[in-house]
């Protein structure tokens, strides 16, 4: 089927493809919706890549001068806390509702801007004295926002 020149220009316009409001066909999103979940994904991702990837570790390794092994327990604990607090977060969404009859939408309103304070707050420097201080509010700050999941 090939596209005439009018089709070609409605499809690949850049502004009439994100505010498309009608999707065509059955079980089609709609681009502007599809594109903003995309963008949502797309922070989160970086935000698990910053945190998860080697940059956590640069940052407390050689910003924080917290020693590797430190390092690794503290992302260990964090991991195990995550594996058990994602079933039991996960349970109560899906148990959920609110009044409105939604149930995971008001939860990403309320909890964005929480989630992105506390995945700041794990790359500040407090300025304590102390490695074991700064290891543990990173830790805490940390396991904060594992409750993104």
């Amino acid at each position: 089927m090939a596209l005439t020149a009018e089709k070609k220009q409605k499809l690949f316009h850049p502004v009439k493809w994100f505010f498309n409001p009608i999707p065509e066909g059955d079980g089609r999103i709609a681009n502007r919706e599809l594109s903003l979940h995309a963008l949502g994904l797309a922070g989160q991702n970086l935000v698990c890549g910053l945190i998860g990837g080697q940059w956590f570790f640069y940052f407390c390794n050689t910003v924080m001068k917290i020693p590797p092994r430190m390092t690794g327990v503290m992302t260990f604990v964090s991991r195990l806390w995550d594996g058990i607090n994602d079933p039991i977060a996960g349970t109560y969404i899906d148990n959920h509702r609110f009044r409105n009859g939604e149930k995971l939408r008001p939860w990403i309103l309320y909890t964005a801007p929480f989630i992105g304070v506390f995945g700041t707050m794990i790359f500040f420097n407090f300025g304590f004295k102390s490695v074991n201080t700064a290891a543990t509010v990173i830790t805490v700050f940390f396991l904060l926002d594992f409750l993104r999941n």
